[in-house]
Order: C-alpha cells, then structure tokens, then sequence
C-alpha cells in the first residue's frame, strides 16, 4: 500500500486585514478584493450569464469603452426608459444601468469612436450652459446613533463634527495612511449622517466601516430609496430657480451646505457641491418623485442638455479630481496625492499620517498634459527623467482646455521636474507638468 505523502504546511488562515498591514503592498490587490461585489453580483441569474461571457471572450481584445451585453438592465433607476427615449447609450457599474453618453451606438476601439462629438457637446453644456445628469446609482448609506459622530471622527481625513447642513468631502484612512474611500458625508443631526459613494464602492466602503463600528450606532443601505438628478453648469442656479421657491443664492445656500427644499413637485434633499467643477446641486429625491422631477427640469427651458458619465470624467479631469480606484486607494495616502487632511487626536491614521508629514511623502500624484492629438486612455507609460517608466492613472481629453489630461505617481525628488514624455502605442510625446488645473484654478464657478 503507498504511503501518503506528508501534507505541507498552509499559510495562516488568519492574515492581517490588508488595512491593517504594516506596509504598502507590493502589488494592487484590488482586483482580487471580494469587497469590490455587492448583492447584485451574487445573483445566480446573473452571474451565470456573466460567467459565461466572460468565458467567450477570454482572449478578445479589451477595448477602451467595451460594455458586457450579458446579464444587462440588471438594476435599473426611475429615469431608465425615459432616457432610453431620449437616446441614451448606458454603461452597467455593479449591474446598475447609468448613462454613457447621449448618442449612436459606438465600435469601441482604441482611437476616437462615433461618441466622440457627443461626448464633446455634453462637456461643453456643463461648462457653459446646465446639464442634467441622473446619478442614482451612487451608493447611498445613513450613518446614525451616538457612535456615528466617532466613528466618523476615527476613520475620516477631515474635521466631522461640523453643523448640521454641512457637506464634508472626505476621505476614510486606514491604520496605515492609506485611503479605503473618497466619500462625501452631510450631516443631517447631532447623530445623523448621509453618506455617498460612488456605485461600485458601497460594499467596500461600509465593510471598513463596519469593522471599526460600534454597537450605540447603525450603517443603512438607502440606495434603492432615492435617485439622484444633478443639475450642474453656470445657470444651474437660473434653472432651480425658476421652478423652487427655495433661496438659492450664495448667502443662503453656500458651497458645501445641504437643505431639504421643494423643486417643482418634488421634495428633495438638495446637496450644493460637485464632480465637475461647476457649480451644481445634486437632488436627492425619494424614488417615486424622480421621474416627475426630471421631466419638469427638462421642460422649464434654458437650454438643459442630458450629460453622461463620459463627459463627467472629462470635466473632472480638467479640475484635477482624483477617483478612487483609478488614481488613489488603499496604498496611497492624502500627501502624496496631494489632498488635505486633519490629523485629529482620534484618527486611525493620525501616528502613520504624522510620520509620513514629517519625512515627507516618497511619490507624488502629478499631473500633465500632452497633445490633443493622440488618445489617451489611461494606463499608458510615462517615462521618468532618469528613464524608468511609471503607469499612467486616469487620462482623457479635456473639451475645454483641448489637450489630453492624466496623472501619474512621481518620486518627490523629480515630481517638480519638466523632463518628462509619455509613451502611447510604442511612440513617445513630450507632456507639461501642471501644479494646478487649466481651467479656473481658483475654482470660482464652484462658489459662483
């Protein structure tokens, strides 16, 4: 009889939580984070025929643009067959349908596609004129009980215990400095807090969250409750204006400062900040009142143009805005991607965040231009005075501006430098390195 083989020895089940290791990891783990799947992803439906399409297209191309067409209008918002009839191309994040782009179907390909114009148009409205843009897909939590404020105060990179009707723009650190989540609270009471997160984070977001909770204190999903209509661009305030009877001007409704107010039929928790450099208001409305909603903002008149998450990435590019995932994560602290943070007495982070201020950050997030005329996708190469190559976080092109936008991680030592080129499809360009973004550095329009 043969004799078993002795059985080696396994790792540890029991490693420590990737927030909680001691140092930055050596690769990006985050494709392989279960955190990144919600409940929509678990559907057994759903995940066959995606499993399936996945399987089909191993070896195919991944271009730029591609959407699955398996397993789609999973999750759909109020405004999704109106849309529909109004031209919409939608793209699927965490099986929720939310719109591309406003035009023909496209080939996705590496170069410019037949959304390009389109895409250009949306861009132009939101600079210009107001767009529309349905955001119900954000994830949508509330935060409430007497350990919400502490908690809060323990995780997050800015000052929390701030009045009432006041919008914090933040970021949750981990143990190590690290960012879990670039997230935007309002506070609604002494105990109550309104969280959001973009779509595909809110499983990651609140399972940090969890882990650091507290018994006197809840996290609830009200996502499904509302749907989120973003009114943004320079006569957004003319377009509210005309159809609530609420005081939107500076002096009553500041940058950063949420109400509850009545727009035309709909009563809506109306958060004045923004993901496009514009001043906007984002409206929070119960889910049965979105449709009514939006078709009354459509029908008031001036010029309101339907905007996608296309354009959105253009326009935030253009101001410098980092995303979660593409530009910042769990391995990258508020210094080096250049963001502010209160090192509180309680913050999780505050002994790592006050040793990396004190020895200065290693790398820097650093931002470029290179010409409009190639394309850029992200993920490109940037070479490094010295010649060693660093990747390319998010890029595209900005319609204002009319030059290519994107960021790269650059040691501190050469972050200042001007002896940079970026690699595209085998060819390399000369780049210019920006301190601040081309369009309105000041960020006037946002407090217009």
């Amino acid at each position: 009889m043969a004799r078993r083989r002795p059985r080696r020895p396994v790792a540890r089940l029991r490693q420590p939580h990737p927030a909680d290791a001691p140092r930055r990891r050596a690769l990006d783990l985050w494709p392989f984070d279960v955190r990144r799947f919600g409940r929509a992803h678990t559907v057994y439906g759903a995940l066959h025929e995606r499993a399936v399409e996945s399987y089909a297209r191993y070896y195919a191309i991944g271009y730029p643009g591609h959407e699955a067409r398996a397993a789609r209008g999973q999750r759909r918002g109020p405004l999704y067959d109106r849309l529909l009839e109004r031209g919409v191309a939608y793209e699927a994040k965490a099986g929720y349908e939310r719109p591309g782009y406003f035009g023909p179907p496209e080939t996705p390909g590496f170069g410019r596609t037949e959304a390009w114009p389109y895409v250009a148009a949306e861009h132009r409205a939101v600079r210009e004129g107001v767009g529309i843009v349905d955001m119900s897909s954000l994830a949508k939590y509330e935060i409430s009980g007497p350990g919400a404020l502490p908690l809060l105060q323990k995780l997050a990179g800015a000052e929390m215990d701030v009045p009432a009707g006041t919008i914090v723009h933040t970021q949750l650190l981990n143990v190590r400095g690290g960012i879990e989540a670039d997230v935007t609270v309002t506070r609604l009471a002494g105990d109550r807090f309104y969280l959001v997160t973009g779509g595909a984070f809110g499983e990651h977001d609140t399972a940090f969250l969890r882990r650091h909770a507290v018994p006197e204190m809840t996290i609830t999903d009200v996502g499904s409750a509302y749907a989120v209509v973003n009114v943004c661009g320079p006569r957004s305030r003319d377009l509210l204006g005309a159809l609530s009877p609420a005081d939107l001007g500076d002096a009553a409704f500041p940058y950063l400062s949420a109400r509850h107010i009545d727009v035309a039929h709909a009563p809506v928790l109306a958060l004045r900040t923004t993901c496009v450099g514009e001043l906007g208001w984002e409206l929070h409305v119960p889910a049965e009142y979105a449709l009514d909603l939006y078709e009354r903002l459509v029908g008031a008149g001036f010029g309101a143009v339907d905007v996608g998450y296309r354009a959105l990435r253009s326009l935030r590019l253009e101001k410098h805005y980092p995303a979660w995932a593409a530009d910042i994560s769990a391995d990258d602290n508020p210094y080096e991607a250049g963001l502010a943070v209160h090192a509180k007495p309680e913050l999780l982070a505050g002994p790592a965040l006050r040793t990396i201020r004190d020895r200065g950050p290693a790398r820097r997030l650093t931002w470029f231009t290179a010409s409009g005329e190639v394309v850029m996708h992200g993920g490109e190469s940037l070479v490094l005075p010295d010649g060693r190559l660093t990747p390319v976080k998010s890029a595209g092109f900005g319609h204002t501006v009319g030059e290519n936008i994107f960021c790269a991680y650059v040691p501190a030592q050469v972050a200042a430098s001007s002896e940079f080129v970026v690699e595209i499809m085998g060819n390399r360009h000369p780049v210019r390195h920006h301190t601040a973004p081309l369009d309105d550095p000041p960020g006037v329009t946002i407090r217009a």
